[in-house]
């Protein structure tokens, strides 16, 4: 059973306002000092009265992931956490039970495991390109074809990656759909 999130919404509601006496109201209603409802939280009993009550603030018609702020990661170098913004991460890589964000010259580590970054940064231009890296499309200078079937991803700061063989399907895609 679904709750609402605080009484102060259910007196914004008309429907809700309508539904409590007048008797039960309170007499400084019109200066809305006192919400409609002074008791607990009122239940839910359906999803569709959930949404009717408090209406999702997510649509469907919102501009896709990829045009809002991109996500802030949080690594670890010398016991101090640093907020990392996508966009200036170069490539993440497994390093044991950690996973290494490589900014520039600068490591950083994070306990996330690399499928949960993936999964949160795909949308947002990075993609796998071996079972252990994870790479920032945005910072890639060129790729080159190397041979059988593996891609070497030249980046704008100076390293060179190299992808396996069973990532070369999406790398052949992302290859000819020629804009990104």
């Amino acid at each position: 059973m679904k709750y609402l999130a605080s009484a102060e919404q259910t007196s914004v509601h008309p429907n809700l306002r309508a539904q409590t006496p007048q008797a039960q109201r309170p007499a400084c209603e019109a200066r809305e000092v006192l919400p409609a409802s002074t008791g607990p939280f009122t239940p839910v009993s359906s999803a569709r009265e959930f949404h009717e009550v408090a209406p999702l603030t997510i649509h469907k018609d919102m501009p896709s992931r990829r045009w809002r702020h991109s996500p802030r990661l949080v690594g670890e170098r010398a016991h101090r956490f640093h907020f990392l913004d996508a966009p200036s991460i170069d490539y993440l890589q497994v390093d044991g039970n950690y996973v290494t964000i490589h900014v520039g010259e600068d490591r950083y580590l994070t306990r996330a495991t690399l499928k949960y970054l993936s999964d949160v940064l795909t949308p947002f231009d990075f993609m796998r390109i071996d079972r252990s890296v994870l790479i920032n499309l945005q910072q890639v200078d060129y790729i080159e074809r190397l041979e059988s079937g593996r891609f070497g991803f030249q980046l704008r700061r100076g390293r060179y990656l190299v992808s396996n063989r069973e990532r070369s399907g999406a790398i052949l895609r992302l290859l000819r759909s020629s804009v990104r």
